[in-house]
């Protein structure tokens, strides 16, 4: 089975790049979710005006002739059970950040559930 990573940082927003976990601006992804070479980078997202929303960019990583790692939005047959999963993972953990975001702006249980 392939091994199950995953990572927290700063959610500071913004835009992912190819290469894995930070941005040449230094955007980092609020979660990243990884199996095997698929990974989930879950970015947030806050302005003023309308508020705190999730977005999730998906790569796989290759080594190329160089032996040099590299990223690509793009999946082979056999990629997408793991993205299927690490998808699911990422829908998961972005359920359960905006039902800790509602409970603090509310002070009280969010009625929105989890799909399974």
């Amino acid at each position: 089975m392939a091994k199950k990573k995953t990572g927290d940082a700063p959610a500071n927003g913004g835009t992912p790049s190819q290469q894995p976990g930070k941005e040449p601006n230094g955007n980092r992804p609020a979660k990243t979710i990884q199996l095997g070479r698929i990974r989930a980078s879950i970015w947030k997202n806050v302005n003023p005006e309308q508020g705190v929303w999730f977005s999730v960019t998906l790569t796989r990583s290759y080594r190329d002739k160089q032996g040099a790692w590299k990223s690509a939005g793009s999946f082979g047959l056999d990629d997408l059970l793991l993205v299927g999963e690490v998808a699911r993972e990422a829908l998961r953990w972005i359920y359960e950040e905006r039902r800790k975001l509602n409970q603090e702006e509310s002070g009280r249980e969010p009625q929105e559930d989890i799909p399974e």
